[in-house]
């Protein structure tokens, strides 16, 4: 991930849980799907098993699988893996675990790891999953070509110290200063929610030193409104028209 440094000459595109137009989202079908679009990289969503195994899901309920409630802390992965992610157009997929995912794509395209962390729910299991993370991520010998993402900065503090050298990048739903005093120490990259962003912001990041991504982009003025900004990285669930929208005399399909 050394190449991406700001400024860049054009955005990455990084696949939104691989692909959600044409896939069960963040299964190896989608993640194959993205990379066969020509992706720079991939961004995923990693949660607890049961057992402790992380494991690619984003939601907090396993209603994907039709088990509206359940939680997917609340299963093995023995059954998680008995379940399978829907997609739009009703294909299936079964859950893949961290592991599967850094052994099938850690060689073939850059990592956008995100560590899932809900508010005031179980700090010790997003500590736990942070270290896991670590370690799996070293296991691979991946580091290079993999950042770490969370709305939860004490669990980007956590693998940072667990992993030293690791790139880390607040999700942000609301802009905030980065000249701010301790706003971005020890940060990557600020990745903010494409409705905020601004080019006032991508250029305040830039002159802390850190790069900056932005999601969701799967429409036009989202498109046009990331575009303006000049952001590092754009993350999408369509990967591929989006592409063509960066592209001279995109089109607005």
């Amino acid at each position: 991930m050394d190449t991406l440094i700001p400024p860049m000459t054009r955005p990455w595109i990084i696949g939104h849980r691989g692909v959600t137009d044409s896939a069960p989202e963040n299964t190896l079908a989608a993640f194959d799907a993205a990379l066969a679009q020509g992706v720079d990289g991939i961004e995923f969503d990693v949660q607890l098993s049961r057992d402790h195994v992380p494991v690619v899901y984003h939601h907090r309920t396993l209603y994907q699988v039709g088990l509206r409630g359940q939680r997917p802390f609340g299963l093995d992965l023995a059954d998680l893996r008995l379940l399978a992610v829907r997609g739009a157009a009703g294909q299936g997929g079964p859950i893949p675990t961290l592991e599967e995912v850094l052994t099938r794509y850690g060689r073939r395209t850059h990592l956008f790891l995100e560590v899932k962390a809900r508010p005031r729910l179980d700090c010790e299991r997003h500590l736990e999953l942070a270290q896991r993370v670590a370690e799996a991520v070293v296991r691979h010998g991946v580091v290079e070509r993999l950042c770490l993402l969370s709305f939860n900065r004490a669990v980007l503090d956590a693998c940072a110290q667990a992993l030293p050298g690791l790139r880390t990048c607040l999700n942000l739903e609301e802009p905030v200063d980065p000249a701010a005093p301790g706003a971005t120490a020890g940060l990557f990259a600020l990745c903010l929610a494409v409705r905020h962003l601004t080019p006032a912001f991508v250029n305040a990041v830039h002159r802390g030193g850190l790069a900056c991504f932005t999601f969701t982009c799967d429409t036009p003025r989202t498109a046009r409104r990331a575009l303006a900004a000049r952001p590092d990285a754009i993350i999408t669930g369509r990967p591929a028209w989006l592409a063509t929208t960066l592209a001279p005399h995109g089109d607005d399909r």
